[in-house]
């Protein structure tokens, strides 16, 4: 069978198989991976029929299999030309061959008749090699092993062809020795394993057969002890390293690297201007341990933390929108954008040199670790490498109720009145402290769209005053939680803790340093928790 890729970074790329069943997924045991979205462990297998027709069938994957952009239910037929679908991977099927697979075993043919002095094994295997008209056999081994394989396969051994039969006599000497050497094996066995009586028994002449076993007994009982001693080890080295969190987080973060990513969009319109751009950078900040966490190491030294930050900007002609912002951005929202460039396949395109548009430019650019890319794009059209990060990037400005679009001054309006109604829904729901925060969150937003107004809308005005009013009732809870955590702290009372953590975090966004405060103290806790549980 042979195919070839019709998208991704093996895009034109052949494959070809021989083997009649090829598996599928995003295990590394099939034959074919694809360590993408959408993609399920094992996802499909394609096999050859007894027939000679070809088969895919779903092994019940979470986003199915598509033939010719069809979605099948079990398994379909397929011929050569059809195109594969299996996530966001794409295939077609250049070749089949039709022909069933057959496995052809040539008969056992009868061995010419030796003497007994030429066998050298307990099994009756001869050196000897067969005389001319006799046919080979493709498997080695023994008379027994072949029988075998014809009944594994539910065939039945052809007869003897050769006419040159052994004589009776050469043949009765043959099992004769034969029988010997097994009893003389199975003596030697039995001197070596069972009770001290059975030793004595041994003949003299065995004497130095049975040092030779102890002997062997011994090597091989060195190496089972030395292999398990090494599997202890391993299995403990495993259990510590899960139970210690340090470990596991130091782990993750040399694999995740410095990220940097710009932006940059342009349209230029008869009667507007616009631009926007995303700008993702960290810094290193210096703090130092908190001495107030009761349940954190004593003598704890300074230490330096990543911090994210965006700075979003947006220039709006038409509309007179001219707005900056510099926000910290949590470490959450940083990984999402991590993993979709990741999957993009972004790193595959090519960055040469593009004409600039008239109407439309946009610019990318992505530092992670050792890797840089810079991708242009003029005009509307762009890769599916480039729209997946885009896509990405819109989301974490529209997290922060920024729209990356022109906009008129009536459709801001709109847009600022229907985040003050949804913040109003959320401020009059704020028993759900998670509702709290997101009501601060919309009201923000009003107040900084409507700020490029002049003169200012009514609507700013009371968004702002919500504002302070909802931002006056956090920083209340907030205190007071704080003050039942220091109770609780002296009391040594680790599991009240964790829910007055766990409320600090719904009260605050995720990029706050009162939410990374709360979460820091929530590991702490839950080392001290485990802890507590092994005494």
């Amino acid at each position: 069978m042979k195919i070839r890729f019709t998208n991704g970074k093996n895009k034109d790329r052949e494959l070809e198989l021989t083997s009649s069943s090829v598996t599928i997924g995003r295990d590394s045991g099939n034959l074919i991976i694809f360590d993408t979205d959408g993609v399920s462990r094992c996802h499909a297998e394609i096999k050859q029929q007894p027939s000679g027709e070809w088969y895919i069938y779903d092994l019940n994957s979470t986003n199915g299999v598509k033939v010719n952009g069809v979605k099948i239910s079990s398994r379909e037929l397929i011929t050569a030309g059809n195109e594969i679908t299996i996530g966001e991977n794409s295939f077609c099927i250049e070749e089949l061959k039709n022909e069933p697979a057959r496995v052809i075993f040539n008969p056992i043919v009868s061995a010419p008749p030796v003497s007994p002095q030429v066998i050298s094994s307990p099994s009756g295997a001869s050196d000897n090699p067969p005389e001319n008209g006799s046919a080979k056999s493709e498997f080695p081994g023994t008379e027994a092993e072949k029988i075998r394989l014809f009944a594994a396969a539910g065939e039945t051994p052809a007869p003897r062809t050769d006419s040159a039969e052994p004589s009776s006599e050469a043949a009765h000497a043959s099992e004769t020795l034969n029988a010997e050497k097994i009893a003389a094996e199975f003596h030697k066995i039995s001197g070596s394993i069972f009770s001290k009586k059975g030793k004595e028994k041994i003949s003299d002449e065995n004497n130095g057969s049975k040092k030779e076993n102890d002997s062997k007994k011994r090597r091989s009982n060195m190496i089972f002890y030395t292999v398990l001693v090494c599997v202890v080890i391993m299995i403990l080295s495993s259990a510590f390293s899960i139970m210690s969190p340090k470990k596991q987080t130091r782990k993750h973060n040399s694999n995740t690297g410095d990220l940097a990513v710009r932006y940059e969009k342009e349209v230029l319109q008869r009667d507007n201007i616009f631009r926007f751009e995303f700008f993702l950078k960290s810094k290193f900040e210096t703090a130092s341990a908190n001495t107030e966490d009761a349940a954190a190491p004593k003598g704890q030294s300074a230490r330096k933390t990543k911090v994210y930050t965006a700075v979003f900007t947006i220039d709006d002609v038409n509309s007179k929108r001219h707005y900056s912002k510099e926000t910290p951005i949590s470490s959450e929202t940083v990984d999402q954008l991590r993993s979709a460039i990741r999957g993009s396949g972004i790193y595959t395109v090519d960055n040469s040199e593009t004409p600039r548009d008239d109407f439309q430019n946009r610019t990318l650019t992505i530092a992670e670790g050792a890797r840089l890319i810079t991708v242009k794009v003029a005009g509307e059209y762009a890769s599916q490498e480039f729209n997946t990060v885009e896509e990405a990037i819109i989301a974490v400005a529209e997290s922060f109720g920024l729209k990356t679009i022109a906009m008129t001054p009536e459709q801001l309006l709109s847009q600022a009145e229907d985040y003050f109604l949804k913040a109003e829904d959320l401020f009059s729901n704020r028993a759900k402290t998670s509702n709290l925060r997101d009501a601060i969150i919309r009201y923000r937003a009003v107040v900084e769209s409507l700020e490029q107004f002049s003169p200012k809308p009514k609507m700013w005005d009371r968004a702002r005053k919500q504002l302070e009013k909802a931002q006056k009732e956090r920083d209340a809870k907030l205190e007071m939680l704080d003050t039942e955590y220091k109770r609780l702290a002296q009391m040594r009372e680790f599991a009240p803790m964790r829910e007055i953590f766990l409320n600090i975090m719904d009260l605050t966004e995720p990029e706050s340093k009162e939410y990374a405060k709360a979460k820091r103290r929530l590991v702490i806790i839950d080392q001290a928790l485990r802890k507590k549980k092994r005494k």
